[in-house]
């Protein structure tokens, strides 16, 4: 269950490199011998009946939340409340599900957490087995390497990591960021997935070369994204079409800066660090002490905030057991703190307004041309 050297997670491509680690040490061996304890004590590593029970909770709200939407008859305001709160859930049942289910997580079967992923981000507009794709094979592995990981290899718009290029623009990031957050899940949805489309982008990039099967299926979701979010409420509803698409935007826009703010504190703080590869394509620590340097967690601790957020505060757990149910990763985390502070190694866990307020320094702090951070 715990990740091992990169050497197996290579991928082909014309623009990422083929990076390397060095050999697993002693805190990864150890940890690997904890787990393997917990698995022979019969722990199971997918979702169980509490997840299940949260799952319906989720659509509840989720069928509760947009059948209100459709009632709203010519109210635009209560359209908009009752849109917003639907996308919100929707976006908390793919941080706690679509998430999982990409790592092979939820389900035993990896034929139903395939089905279950790319059923549950059609709510967000997003192809969840595009997501996967660059998700397994290039954030996780390569995590905050510029050229590797697509998270952080984001284009000109934003200066994510002190080793991008510093242009004039950057110097006003920290105002202009905000607004660019707001349109995270749409630009995904519309912009990023078609990009991934066209031209065997997946296989130059990620190294899977997408089938007319594959299109197929991401074109049918996202015409049932928009039939679910456009045209059943145009139809119910006597708000016009150009209101049912602001709300539409307002209500993405509202998941978007959700999304942001439980993803971003992860890799995009002051205590994040951004390796780069030593020669042509050997990284300058092992895989595991890379996971340990890259993210951050905030209220780790918190097995209630774990259970919501579906383990988006315990990240480094995540990084280090990717295709562990989230319901594990608070009892991880503790394991993984103790054998960091035994051997040395960097961990951080903040809380949620220091994290917050961490990520806004960073971004404050990258709009300088002479931040450079130091790698350790």
């Amino acid at each position: 269950m715990l990740h091992k050297n990169s050497t197996s997670q290579e991928h082909s491509s014309d623009t990422f490199h083929r990076l390397k680690f060095q050999s697993p040490d002693s805190f990864h061996r150890e940890l690997q011998s904890w787990w393997h304890t917990q698995r022979s004590e019969g722990l199971s590593p997918y979702a169980d009946w509490k997840d299940a029970l949260k799952g319906i909770f989720f659509l509840l709200i989720i069928g509760f939340g947009y059948f209100q939407f459709l009632q709203a008859t010519d109210s635009f305001f209560r359209a908009l409340l009752w849109s917003s709160c639907t996308s919100l859930a929707a976006l908390l049942l793919v941080f706690n599900f679509g998430h999982d289910a990409s790592h092979g997580a939820v389900f035993k079967s990896q034929k139903k957490n395939y089905i279950l992923n790319r059923i549950l981000f059609f709510f967000l507009g997003i192809d969840g087995f595009l997501w996967t794709i660059r998700h397994l094979r290039a954030h996780h592995p390569y995590t905050n390497v510029i050229g590797a990981d697509p998270d952080v290899s984001v284009g000109k718009i934003l200066r994510v990591s002190p080793n991008q290029k510093h242009l004039f623009f950057h110097n006003w990031q920290p105002y202009y960021a905000p607004i660019l957050y707001l349109l995270a899940l749409p630009a995904g949805a519309w912009m990023k997935d078609f990009r991934l489309m066209r031209n065997n982008n997946t296989e130059k990039l990620f190294g899977y070369r997408m089938t007319k099967a594959d299109k197929f299926w991401a074109i049918f979701f996202k015409i049932l994204h928009l039939g679910f979010w456009i045209l059943v409420p145009y139809i119910s509803t006597n708000i016009s079409l150009g209101k049912i698409f602001v709300i539409y935007f307002i209500s993405m826009a509202l998941s978007s800066a959700t999304f942001i703010v439980l993803a971003a504190l992860n890799h995009f703080s002051e205590y994040a660090e951004f390796p780069e590869h030593v020669g042509t394509n050997l990284m300058p620590t092992t895989w595991s002490e890379h996971q340990l340097r890259t993210n951050t967690d905030w209220c780790a601790n918190s097995h209630f905030i774990s259970y919501w957020v579906g383990g988006a505060n315990a990240h480094v757990a995540h990084h280090l057991f990717p295709n562990l149910a989230s319901r594990h990763l608070v009892n991880c985390t503790k394991e993984i703190s103790k054998l960091a502070e035994k051997r040395g190694l960097p961990y951080t866990n903040l809380s949620f307004i220091d994290g917050l307020r961490s990520h806004i320094r960073f971004l404050v702090k990258l709009s300088s041309a002479s931040y450079v951070k130091e790698i350790k």
